[in-house]
């Protein structure tokens, strides 16, 4: 039989996640529930994908640009 071995996936905290976006982290909170976001609840606290990070980072990038283009 042959195992693989699984490299356990970085999580980040909603205070590394904030200093990363430079928003509170509060605005963290509202775009994980919003489902902006996607983490994980483990306990009393969130744990976010830093993909998922990229990815808004990605989506609300080419937002902000095709606004100022389209800006007179």
């Amino acid at each position: 039989m042959i195992y693989r071995r699984v490299e356990p996936e970085v999580l980040m905290s909603v205070d590394e996640v904030a200093a990363w976006l430079n928003v509170s982290i509060y605005t963290v909170r509202r775009y994980i529930k919003t489902g902006k976001i996607k983490a994980k609840r483990l306990g009393k606290h969130y744990r976010v994908f830093p993909d998922s990070v990229r990815v808004f980072l990605a989506m609300n990038t080419d937002a902000s640009v095709k606004e100022t283009e389209t800006t007179p």
